[in-house]
């Protein structure tokens, strides 16, 4: 009898808490779950390896990608190859705490690498003798893994036009109201959090967007420390994670209180996978809890494979976008298994024509006609006799100093791609970790792919499309019981518990049932009889529970 009242107890405290695992998810057995439930779905995909025929313009010539097991035995090899290859540790220089890429290097062979060559042409004529090179230096027996420098590219579509008919269509930030944002907000508003974007740069002068960039990143592109936005696709991605909100300007962002950390990837030639890992060190030494990947290519690594799982392991959550071929193929860095990935849905919360999709796909989130900020050289027109509808700006005042009197609303465009999806996912993620600053990043994507609307085309996606208000749901009970006890001694008194409970149940109306432990209609002073009659009150204070001995006897 005792036993089965305390597995009653135990069951009931964790319905609808995900899962068991989720429940204690303190467990460090239980950290690998998302990664180990993604590895089987992505199991039986065909890992694409780059080739000369599929990969002509997708690689640096000249310059290949290498671990080395050992930095010790590395520096001898170094003044060997040192005539004909130059070395370039990835690693940033403010990587020193976690020295997460420390044996990557990026090798160039002088004899072919000349940035004023690299050309469509120059890249075929090449292919060949990259594919030499990596031969060449698999030979030394303390090179883990080599590969090509790849290229990678950005994930929207071309700039549409914002004006149908005079009007924005479809009608503001629709994407927002489709993923329920106001109950999040009840809850969080991403306060204290920091999302890195790895993108084209952000116009860190934006208006709507200055005030939650504290300090500047890092360009990688080019080398310096001004990241500015090069293509507005960047600027794009960092207004839906976290435009400013309540400035009386423009709109809001996912995580409006979010700070914005931006780092420039992608040059002339696209993003390269050299800049990427440089990125991602620089990110991680720099305290971003989330990094948004709007980008991608077709193309296997396994050295960005361990990369993406070092930086998982640190506890920082990466979302990527999942491509936006219109394909079921495997596209990295989605398709890594520490890696969140994203497809694109439109207002009808129908895939995306253009979304790559699959059971290796994680989630879906809105990623047509997607409003948001962009550089100056953009704008949305409104005028007083045919305002946006659904849309917070009025035809009044001043948008970033530019008047709505006038007729353009300057720094603000619509595009599609799974680019645009994507950092819905990562102002969603900020929320959480702004609200409970203990969950694991393991907790985050079960607890993203355990709220999600089931809306779900064709098996377009592992789960569903996001639905932040359930997702916060989710984490106000995991917080509630864990604050309770999980990790720690906590005495709680019976008044205490019954007012934790009746607060929670009042916001989200589900909770008295899941504690209804006498089937009385709600958490009272019989079900806390029940916890004094199982001795899981403190011996010395019978009007307090003592949550330690309670998880040690269930």
């Amino acid at each position: 009898m005792r036993c089965t009242l305390r597995l009653k107890i135990l069951l009931l405290l964790c319905v609808n808490l995900l899962t068991l695992q989720t429940c204690f998810a303190q467990s460090k057995n239980l950290v690998n779950s998302f990664q180990e439930q993604k590895k089987e779905r992505i199991a039986h995909l065909q890992k694409k390896e780059f080739n000369c025929i599929d990969g002509k313009e997708q690689f640096i010539p000249g310059q290949v990608l290498v671990k080395y097991r050992d930095t010790e035995k590395l520096k001898t090899k170094l003044l060997q190859l040192k005539p004909k290859f130059s070395f370039e540790k990835l690693s940033s220089a403010q990587d020193s705490q976690t020295k997460l890429f420390e044996n990557i290097y990026l090798v160039t062979d002088k004899s072919i690498f000349d940035n004023y060559k690299i050309n469509k042409a120059y890249r075929e004529d090449h292919c060949n003798q990259v594919l030499d090179m990596i031969q060449e230096i698999k030979k030394d027996p303390n090179v883990e893994i080599v590969e090509p420098n790849l290229v990678y590219k950005l994930l929207s579509n071309q700039l549409n036009d914002p004006l149908l008919n005079g009007d924005i269509n479809p009608p503001g930030l629709w994407g927002l109201e489709k993923i329920n944002i106001e109950k999040a907000w009840e809850l969080s508003n991403g306060d204290g959090i920091i999302v890195a974007v790895l993108d084209s740069g952000v116009d860190y002068s934006h208006p709507d967007l200055l005030n939650n960039i504290p300090f500047f990143g890092y360009d990688y592109a080019y080398g310096d420390q001004y990241p500015e936005d090069g293509t507005g696709h960047g600027t794009h991605v960092a207004g839906t994670i976290g435009m400013t909100g309540n400035n009386s300007k423009g709109g809001a962002g996912v995580a409006y209180k979010a700070k914005i950390f931006p780092v420039r990837i992608i040059n002339s030639q696209g993003i390269v996978g050299g800049d990427i890992i440089k990125a991602l060190s620089h990110a991680a030494s720099n305290r971003a809890q989330v990094i948004n990947l709007s980008f991608g290519g077709p193309f296997y690594s396994a050295i960005f494979d361990q990369a993406y799982n070092l930086i998982y392991e640190s506890g920082i959550a990466l979302i990527a976008a999942s491509g936006n071929d219109g394909v079921n193929t495997l596209f990295y860095p989605a398709g890594y298994a520490s890696v969140l990935a994203v497809a694109s849905t439109n207002q009808n919360d129908q895939l995306s024509s253009f979304s790559n999709y699959g059971s290796w796909v994680d989630i879906a989130a809105p990623g047509e006609n997607i409003l948001s900020t962009w550089s100056n050289n953009a704008y949305l027109v409104c005028t007083a006799s045919n305002p946006p509808q659904n849309w917070w700006w009025k035809c009044t005042g001043d948008a970033g100093g530019v008047k709505y009197s006038e007729g353009k609303i300057y720094g603000y465009a619509t595009s599609d791609g799974t680019s645009m999806a994507c950092p819905h996912v990562s102002g969603v993620v900020a929320l959480l970790l702004s609200y409970y600053n203990k969950i694991t990043v393991n907790d985050i994507f079960l607890i993203l792919q355990n709220s999600v609307d089931p809306i779900n085309p064709n098996g377009a996606v592992f789960s569903g499309r996001i639905n932040a208000g359930n997702a916060l749901k989710l984490a106000l009970r995991l917080r509630a019981f864990a604050n309770i006890d999980i990790d720690r001694d906590l005495n709680i008194s019976d008044n205490e518990l019954l007012r934790l409970a009746s607060s929670i149940n009042s916001s989200y109306g589900y909770l008295n049932k899941d504690l209804d432990l006498n089937n009385s209609g709600g958490f009272d002073e019989n079900d806390i009889e029940l916890f004094r009659s199982e001795g899981l009150f403190a011996l010395d204070d019978s009007s307090k529970l003592n949550f330690e001995k309670y998880f040690l006897i269930t």
